[in-house]
């Protein structure tokens, strides 16, 4: 849609569950929202506050994301083959 840099956007949230396999999520934003957040926010912050070892994961499997492409590469190069393998097997 284009609008990941439109003007009225105050803040992004990006969720840590499916293609990372974790939980949780964070909120960017201008530093003016973060000290709104800080200032008047502190009971949900530590509410919902993560442990040390989902942080970790999360950290990891970014990680993974980043220096994951030749495993994507190797899945799709799987599913190829099977692919091949059933519409040749299925074609007799």
């Amino acid at each position: 849609l284009g609008l990941d840099h439109h003007p009225s956007l105050l803040t992004a949230i990006h969720t840590f569950g499916k293609a990372m396999g974790c939980h949780g999520a964070a909120v960017l934003g201008p530093a003016s929202f973060r000290e709104y957040l800080l200032n008047y926010s502190r009971p949900l912050i530590y509410s919902t506050s993560l442990p040390l070892h989902s942080i970790v994961s999360i950290r990891e499997a970014h990680e993974l994301m980043i220096r994951g492409d030749w495993r994507r590469e190797h899945v799709f190069g799987l599913v190829e083959l099977f692919r091949t393998a059933l519409l040749t097997s299925h074609a007799d």
